[in-house]
């Protein structure tokens, strides 16, 4: 049979007091979650307003206050500046605002820094370097709510008063615009491009300027607010620039900053079109100089200067292309004709180490000339001495470098204002003059380092006697002084100069002549015997019944002339030169005491009263006695000043006549020693403009 279970209504329809039991108090509670993240978010968002305008106003302050530089001590208060232009930006009524603001100097950060600049109050000893101002604002908000209490914000910003830009140059004669005296001329012509047609087109561009902006945008290279040196120099167009792109790329600025048909354009095509043909046109160049790397226009991403405000600087095209092809010119080598010296020769070879650079920056900024090296080599043979060393295998053959080191001019003051101006410190280069060897590696023809750091090596400089071979080493730097610090003001462009002293290059023969006899005293080495062979085998055979005389009367004679050179060593030191012997411990004055000392035997006559009388009874061994004679008056103490002043007999004819020699070759490339003239292109004040920097 069949069981139904019973079903009841009220087992089937649940109880309304069941069903609703519980759900008021979450909803409740989900609602008051809600409405409290609501106030927090409309709290935040509240306090968020406020901070952005707070900080607003302190940028907007800190604009202000900077309008009132440069320099923290100005007739109007940058203070009140600020206060003023907060109060009017944020209400005069505004509860619990404090203002407070400072001036001092901004130092921007290094190219290479990955933070911001760095920011330091003056005080009553520096306020007129102040070129920026600080300001701080601090407000207490109260929730809007009431929820999380009072909480308090702050704004800080800091503007600086945009830094004035001075472009300049500095020229020892190099980028001299001349057909006749200048090195400008033979690099040109060694590079098949025309001296006269060269230096006709660029004097035509003389006073024509151009900004490194506009020679970028004429790349191809976009320029904008935040531009480094970095991110521009690793664009493709300005890392692989040539110089036939430079030329194109400057028509094309000018043609966009003056117009199409402006004169500039125009004398400008006439200068692209001497480098018609030129192989100089392929070859590199670097545009954008920095502290570690050269190029032609340096300093703008110096500290205190934005690339951005010195890419707008005015630079003089002719000084940029001079600079170009001397930068570029390959090997910079330029052969001059043979010079004769006493019958023998002079062979010279000019070449160009490091290329200008144009100046662009504020305080601090540098411009170079180019550092120009002279390699001489100084012949001599057998029989244009005369005397005693006439005789057999006396030779010279003297690897003598002179070198132009780099002038600098540095910015130690700019102003602007009614009329602007710059103060420029000069340091004329020092001239260093070096004989010697250098370490294997090391290529003296284009290494940028001093030749007195560069040739440290002994190297065979002279065959006395026809049997001794003496090396030698010597290196001078001549003492240079800078001319007190130099004020330019407009109208510019403007040039001072030469300035400097010039370098008597007499004292630097004298110099070097005592240093490599000095140096060979030191390091020459010998034998009695074989010194006594060879002045005896020197002496004429006309002269032969005097060997013992001849040879006597001849040391003494040489000593007595180094003696008077060297005693004349200690006061061209100490006005006009700095000696140094590299393979010398200790310096010289000890050398150079030495030697006096033991000059004084050779000097009074080392081979006493012997007379060629003995030899001359010798009959068949007359030769052999003169030599003995000779080798045994010759002591060990004899030996280094011995050769010191056979040496100094030598190099005496040849180098006396080098320094006249050494000046008007000088003279004929338009370079004067020990000076340098300064040229400011242009003074950019930037129109008063002020920049947030933090």
């Amino acid at each position: 049979m069949t069981v139904r279970a019973r079903v009841r209504p009220t087992d089937c329809v649940a109880s309304p007091r069941g069903r609703q039991r519980g759900s008021i108090p979450i909803l409740a509670f989900a609602f008051v979650i809600v409405a409290l993240i609501l106030a927090f978010a409309i709290d935040a968002g509240y306090a968020f307003m406020q901070r952005r305008d707070l900080q607003r106003a302190a940028d907007m302050g800190a604009l202000a206050g900077a309008q009132t530089l440069p320099g923290c001590a100005n007739a109007t208060s940058y203070a009140a500046v600020v206060q003023a232009n907060v109060t009017s930006n944020m209400g005069s009524n505004v509860t619990g605002l404090q203002v407070t603001s400072s001036c001092g100097v901004w130092t921007s950060p290094s190219a290479s820094a990955t933070g911001p600049g760095t920011f330091v109050a003056t005080n009553a000893g520096n306020a007129a370097s102040g070129n920026a101002v600080q300001v701080k604002l601090s407000l207490a908000v109260p929730s809007f709510f009431q929820l999380a209490g009072t909480r308090t914000i702050n704004a800080i910003a800091i503007a600086r008063k945009a830094p004035a830009v001075v472009t300049f140059t500095v020229d020892s004669g190099l980028l001299t615009l001349s057909t006749s005296n200048s090195v400008l001329a033979p690099l040109l012509q060694s590079v098949g491009i025309s001296p006269t047609l060269y230096v006709a087109a660029a004097q035509q561009l003389v006073g024509v300027n151009i900004t490194p902006q506009g020679l970028l945008q004429a790349l191809g290279v976009p320029v904008t607010g935040d531009a480094s040196v970095a991110s521009l120099s690793g664009v493709a167009a300005v890392k692989n620039l040539t110089v036939g792109q430079l030329l194109s790329a400057t028509n094309t600025a000018l043609a966009t900053q003056n117009g199409a048909l402006s004169v500039s354009v125009t004398a400008m095509n006439n200068l692209i079109n001497v480098f018609a043909g030129s192989p100089v046109l392929n070859l590199p160049i670097n545009l954008l100089g920095t502290a570690t790397t050269p190029g032609l226009i340096a300093n703008i991403d110096a500290a205190g200067v934005s690339a951005a405000n010195a890419l707008t600087a005015n630079i003089s095209v002719a000084d940029l292309i001079s600079a170009a092809v001397v930068g570029a010119n390959g090997s910079n080598a330029v052969a001059i004709p043979s010079l004769p010296i006493l019958g023998g020769t002079v062979s010279v070879v000019a070449r160009v180490i490091s290329p200008p650079q144009v100046g662009v920056g504020g305080v601090g900024a540098t411009a170079t000339t180019a550092q120009l090296r002279l390699f001489l080599t100084v012949n001599s043979s057998a029989g244009t001495l005369g005397g005693l060393l006439s005789g057999l295998g006396t030779q010279l053959n003297l690897p003598l470098v002179l070198e132009a080191a780099q002038s600098t001019a540095t910015v130690t003051a700019l102003q602007c204002g009614a009329t602007p101006s710059a103060t420029l410190q000069v340091n004329s280069g020092l001239v260093n003059v070096c004989v010697g060897g250098s370490a294997s590696g090391v290529n003296v023809a284009n290494n940028a380092a001093s030749c007195t750091t560069l040739m440290t090596q002994r190297t065979n400089i002279a065959t006395l006697l026809g049997l001794i071979n003496v090396g030698g080493n010597a290196n001078l730097s001549l003492v240079t002084n800078s001319p007190a610090p130099m004020t330019f003001t407009g109208p510019f462009p403007q040039q001072v100069g030469p300035v400097g002293s010039s370098v008597n290059l007499s004292q630097i023969v004298n110099a070097l002549l005592t240093g490599l006899s000095l140096d060979v005293s030191a390091g020459g080495t010998s034998t009695s015997n074989t010194i006594g062979t060879g002045l005896v085998g020197s002496v004429p055979t006309a002269a032969a019944g005097a060997t013992v005389t001849t040879v006597n009367t001849f040391l003494s004679t040489a000593a007595a002339g180094l003696t008077a050179t060297t005693n004349a060593l200690g006061t061209t030191l100490g006005g006009v030169a700095t000696l140094n012997l590299p393979q010398v411990v200790g310096g010289v004055g000890g050398l150079v005491t030495g030697l006096l000392n033991t000059l004084g035997d050779v000097v009074n006559g080392i081979l006493g009263g012997f007379s060629d009388l003995v030899c001359n009874l010798s009959g068949s061994g007359a030769n052999q006695c003169r030599v003995n004679a000779v080798s045994g008056s010759i002591g060990t103490t004899d030996i280094s000043p011995v050769l010191g002043s056979v040496l100094y007999t030598l190099l005496n004819p040849l180098l006396s006549p080098l320094s006249t020699l050494l000046n008007t070759l000088l003279t004929s490339l338009g370079i004067t020693l020990g000076t340098t003239t300064v040229t400011v292109d242009s003074i950019n004040c930037q129109n008063g403009l002020v920049q947030l920097v933090y």
